[in-house]
C-alpha cells in the first residue's frame, strides 16, 4: 500500500496529529455500547501491539531479516510470521534461497513465534473483491471455493511436510472472500489476521485480530497489529522497530494471548465506527493521489 496513503490514515488515530475528536467519537460508541462485562474490562487497559512480518519466504533479504531477529530475540518478542509456503513472486526473490531457511522456521515455532499462513504462492493474478478491498488484485479473491480449497490444501500439505502448523491466515495484498473462509475452516484454520477494529472479535466461527497499522506508533486504546515487510525495511526503519519495543515492552502481546481473551467477543459498535472512518479516509486520500 502507498506509505503517504497509510501514514495520512494512520494519523487519524493519533491524537498528536488528528486531535482529539476521532478518539472521542470512538469512546463515545464504547459508552453506548451494551456488551459483555468481560469484554469491558479488555477495553479498560491501554493499547496493546502485536507485530507480524510479512512475506517471509527462503529467497527473502537474508540480512534485513538477520537485524530483525537479532532485535526480537534481543528483547523476547514473539511475532506473528506470515510464511509463503511455495513462494513464486519474482518479487519477493530477493537473495538467494536459504538452504536451511524451513529449519529456523521450525526454530521460531518451538520458541513460540506465530506461524502464519502467507497465501499459497504469493502470485496475485485475480481481480476478484475482497473482504477487505485495499488492492485491486488477489491470489484468492474472485476465484471458485473449490480452486481456493485446493490451493489452500497444498499449501496446508507443504507446511505440514515441514512439520509446521500454521493458526492463522494472512492474504497475499489482504485478498480474499467468503469462499476464502470456508475453505480456510475446511483446513483448519479458524483465525484472520486483517481488517480494521478496536479490538480482536469472532465472526463467522473465526476469530478476527485486525491488522491495522504498518508504522511504529503509539496509540491510547485498543489491540493494534503492526505489519512489517522486512526485505523493504531500511535502517531507520530497524531502529524505529527497536525503539518503540523498548518504549512499549510492556504493551506487546502475542497471538495465544490474543486469543485466550478476545475468544468469544463480538464486533462491536466501536469496531464498525472505526473500520467506516478507515476506509473513508483511504478513499478519501486516494482520490487525492
Amino acid at each position: 500500500m502507498n506509505n503517504e496513503v497509510m501514514s495520512n490514515v494512520e494519523g487519524q488515530w493519533s491524537k498528536a496529529e488528528a486531535g482529539e475528536d476521532v478518539c472521542n467519537e470512538l469512546r463515545g460508541s464504547q459508552a453506548q455500547e451494551s456488551i459483555p462485562k468481560r469484554n469491558w474490562r479488555c477495553k479498560t487497559v491501554r493499547a496493546q501491539y502485536l507485530l507480524r512480518f510479512d512475506d517471509i519466504c527462503p529467497t527473502m533479504d537474508h540480512r534485513k531479516w538477520s537485524a530483525v531477529e537479532e532485535i526480537l530475540t534481543t528483547h523476547d518478542i514473539k511475532p506473528v510470521l506470515g510464511v509463503i509456503p511455495d513462494n513464486r513472486d519474482r518479487g519477493l526473490m530477493v537473495d538467494k534461497e536459504d538452504p536451511a531457511f524451513w529449519e529456523r522456521i521450525r526454530g521460531f515455532q518451538e520458541r513460540g513465534w506465530e506461524i502464519a499462513l502467507h497465501g499459497y504462492q504469493h502470485v496475485c493474478a485475480s481481480s476478484g473483491k475482497s473482504l477487505v478491498p485495499l488492492h485491486g488484485q488477489s491470489e484468492f479473491a474472485g476465484l471458485p471455493l473449490e480452486t481456493q480449497r485446493a490451493m489452500l490444501e497444498t499449501a496446508m500439505r507443504i507446511m505440514r511436510d515441514r512439520r509446521l502448523e500454521p493458526r492463522i491466515w494472512i492474504a497475499p495484498k489482504h485478498g480474499f472472500d467468503g469462499q476464502t473462509i470456508s475453505a480456510l475452516k475446511s483446513v483448519g484454520i479458524r483465525c484472520i489476521s486483517h481488517g480494521f477494529a478496536l479490538y480482536p472479535y469472532v465472526e463467522e466461527a473465526m476469530l478476527w485480530i485486525p491488522q491495522q497499522m504498518w508504522r511504529f506508533r503509539e496509540m491510547p486504546f485498543g489491540v493494534w497489529t503492526i505489519c512489517v515487510h522486512p526485505s523493504r525495511m531500511r535502517e531507520s526503519d530497524l531502529r524505529a522497530m527497536e525503539s518503540f519495543i523498548v518504549a512499549n515492552r510492556q504493551r506487546m502481546t502475542t497471538f495465544s494471548e490474543v486469543r485466550a481473551v478476545y475468544s468469544d467477543r463480538c464486533r462491536s459498535m466501536a469496531d464498525r465506527a472505526l473500520a467506516k472512518v478507515w476506509y473513508r479516509v483511504l478513499n478519501w486520500k486516494r482520490k487525492k493521489i
